[in-house]
């Protein structure tokens, strides 16, 4: 028998490639006999859902007390708001100050 890295590395491939089928055999025999049911709907016992929201109950008023208002105008019965945003100089923790981005004067 001769040994050089050619045949080694064919013997070893061979034995990789038994050892994985035989695995695989074991593996697929642990499944043999087993049947899996088949899968059935669920009975229509629930209702339609309600597709009002709780917004369309009435109007929440919500007040920021850190938040100035903004200035508004109506256009066709719509309200509209300016936006402008600028760098902003805010103080989060007392006594120190950064700048940021915000709109019209505020930090969202």
């Amino acid at each position: 028998m001769e040994n050089s890295r050619r045949s080694f590395l064919r013997r070893s491939s061979l034995f990789g490639a038994a050892g994985l089928l035989a695995s695989s055999k074991v593996v697929s025999a642990q499944h043999e006999g087993h049947v899996m049911p088949q899968p059935q709907t669920p009975p229509q016992t629930h209702k339609k859902p309600d597709n009002r929201s709780p917004a369309s109950a009435g109007q929440v008023l919500v007040h920021a007390p850190d938040v100035p208002k903004l200035p508004w105008t109506m256009d066709n019965g719509v309200k509209v708001f300016r936006l402008d945003p600028e760098v902003v100089k805010v103080q989060l923790i007392p006594g120190k100050e950064m700048y940021a981005w915000g709109y019209s004067g505020s930090v969202p």
